[in-house]
C-alpha cells in the first residue's frame, strides 16, 4: 500500500506542476476576464455528465475486476471483460453528449437571460465542443480501474498531463481564447483515452469474452454513485452559476482560487484513495468486516494529521502563494487580493475533504454505494442553503466557505454511519 501511494504521489505531482504551469499561463492570457467565465461555465456542464456517468466508473471497476479474477484466475480475461465493458458504456454516453449539445444555448438562457451576446456565444461553444469528450472519459475512468487493481499508478495519474500540455499549445500557437481552451480539452481528452486504451490491451480481441453479465455487474455497483455524483455535480454548478451571477470576474476569482486549493489537496487524495480502495477491496474478499473498518480508521488518523499541518501553511503563505503563481501579465494585484481570501476559505475543506475521501473508499469496498447517494442528496440541500446564506455576509467568497461546511457535515454523517450502523452488517463476501 506505501509502494502504492509514492508511486502515485510521484505522478500526481510531475502532473500538477504541469497543470499549475497551465494555470500560470492562462492567468498571464486572460487575467480575470469574461472569457475565462465563460469556459467555466461552459465547460461545468460537461463536468456535470462525466462526473456523474464517468467517475463513479473507475472505483466501481476495480471491486467489479477483483470478482472476474477471482472467478477466471486470469488477469487477461478479466481486462478483456471490462475493455468491452468500457466501450459499451461509452457508446450509451454518446447520447448525453448530443443532448448536452443541442441544449447549451438553452441552459445558458435559463440560468442567466440577460447575458451578454459575446459571452452567450463562447459559452455554448464550449459546451458543445467539451461535450464530445464525454465518451472518451468514459473509457479511461473505466479502464483507469484496471490500473488501479493492476497497481499501475504512475501511467494512470500522469496520462492526464496530455489534456494541459495541448491547452498551453492550442493558446500559444493559435491564441487564447474561449475556443481554444475548449478544443485544447477535447483533443487531451481523446489523446489520453488512447494512452490508457494502449496500456490496458488486451492480448487479443475475441469477441466471445464480451460478458454482459459483468457490465450488468458494473452498471448495478455504479448507478447509485453515479446519483450520488450528479446530485454533487450539480452541487459544483450550482456553485459556477451563483457566482457567474455575481460581479464581473466573481467566477473566475472563485475558479482561480479553486483550481490553486485542490492542487495539493488532490495530489493527497488522489494517491490516498486509489491506494485505500485496492487495500480496502482486497480486504473486503476475505469477509473481514472488522480489518477493513480497522484499516480505515488507522490510515485517515494517519490522513488526518498530515493534511492539517498542510492547510495551515497554506493558509499563513496564502498571498505569497498565490502571488507565485498568478501574479504576472493580466493578473493584477487587484485580482490577488481578490483571489486569496477565496483559497483561504477553501482551505477548511481539507481535513474533511481526506477523511470522507477514505470513507466513502470504505462504501464501495464494502459495496455499500447507495449510502454516498443518500449524502449527496443531503448535501446538495444544505449547499445551495448555506450559498444563499453567506453570499450574503461574504459575497463570492461565501460559495467557499459553504463548500467547506457542506464537506465536515458529509465527514461527520459517514463516520456516524460506519461507527454506530455499519457494524451489523454483513460483508458482501460473507452473505455469499
Amino acid at each position: 500500500m506505501i509502494r502504492i501511494i509514492f508511486s502515485s504521489t510521484f505522478a500526481l505531482v510531475l502532473l500538477k506542476l504541469i497543470t499549475t504551469l497551465k494555470e500560470m499561463y492562462l492567468a498571464s492570457e486572460f487575467g480575470i476576464s469574461w472569457e475565462l467565465d465563460a469556459f467555466a461555465l461552459g465547460f461545468s456542464f460537461q463536468a456535470i455528465v462525466v462526473a456523474a456517468y464517468a467517475l463513479p466508473l473507475r472505483p466501481c471497476a476495480v471491486k467489479v475486476y477483483f470478482e472476474v479474477l477471482s472467478k477466471t484466475q486470469e488477469k487477461s480475461e478479466a481486462k478483456l471483460k471490462l475493455w468491452f465493458s468500457a466501450l459499451e458504456f461509452a457508446a450509451y454516453s454518446c447520447v448525453l453528449s448530443t443532448i448536452l449539445a443541442l441544449g447549451a444555448k438553452t441552459l445558458i438562457l435559463w440560468l442567466k437571460p440577460e447575458v451578454d451576446l459575446e459571452v452567450l456565444k463562447a459559452t455554448v461553444l464550449t459546451v458543445q465542443i467539451t461535450a464530445f469528450s464525454i465518451p472518451f472519459q468514459v473509457i479511461s475512468q473505466t479502464l483507469g480501474g484496471v490500473l488501479i487493481a493492476e497497481k499501475r499508478m504512475f501511467p494512470l495519474h500522469f496520462a492526464p498531463v496530455t489534456t494541459a500540455l495541448c491547452i498551453i499549445g492550442l493558446i500559444a500557437f493559435w491564441g487564447g481564447d474561449a475556443l481554444m481552451l475548449s478544443i485544447g480539452w477535447l483533443i487531451g481528452c481523446i489523446m489520453e483515452t488512447m494512452l490508457i486504451m494502449f496500456l490496458v490491451r488486451p492480448s487479443r480481441l475475441r469477441t466471445g469474452l464480451a460478458d454482459r453479465s459483468v457490465t450488468k455487474s458494473l452498471w448495478m455497483l455504479t448507478y447509485p454513485m453515479m446519483a450520488s455524483s450528479l446530485i454533487m455535480a450539480g452541487t459544483t454548478t450550482v456553485d459556477q452559476a451563483m457566482g457567474f451571477q455575481l460581479d464581473s470576474g466573481s467566477l473566475s476569482a472563485l475558479n482561480y482560487a479553486n483550481r490553486l486549493s485542490s492542487v495539493i489537496l488532490t495530489i493527497l487524495s488522489g494517491s490516498l484513495a486509489y491506494a485505500v480502495l485496492h487495500h480496502l477491496a482486497s480486504i473486503a474478499a476475505s469477509g473481514t468486516a472488522q480489518e477493513i473498518r480497522s484499516s480505515a480508521r488507522s490510515i485517515s488518523l494517519i490522513s488526518f494529521l498530515v493534511i492539517v499541518p498542510v492547510a495551515l501553511f497554506l493558509g499563513i503563505f496564502a498571498k505569497e502563494i498565490v502571488g507565485l503563481i498568478y501574479m504576472r501579465g493580466q493578473f493584477t494585484e487587484m485580482d490577488l487580493n481578490r483571489v486569496v481570501p477565496i483559497f483561504q476559505a477553501y482551505l477548511f475543506q481539507y481535513p474533511f475533504y481526506i477523511l470522507s475521501t477514505v470513507q466513502n473508499q470504505l462504501a464501495v469496498a464494502r459495496g455499500q454505494t447507495r449510502l454516498l447517494g443518500v449524502l449527496a442528496i443531503l448535501s446538495f440541500l444544505l449547499n445551495v442553503l448555506l450559498n444563499f446564506v453567506f453570499i450574503e455576509k461574504f459575497g463570492v467568497m461565501g460559495i467557499a466557505i459553504a463548500t467547506s461546511v457542506v464537506y465536515a457535515t458529509n465527514w461527520f454523517l459517514v463516520m456516524v454511519y460506519f461507527t454506530y450502523y455499519d457494524r451489523s452488517q454483513p460483508t458482501p463476501s460473507s452473505e455469499a
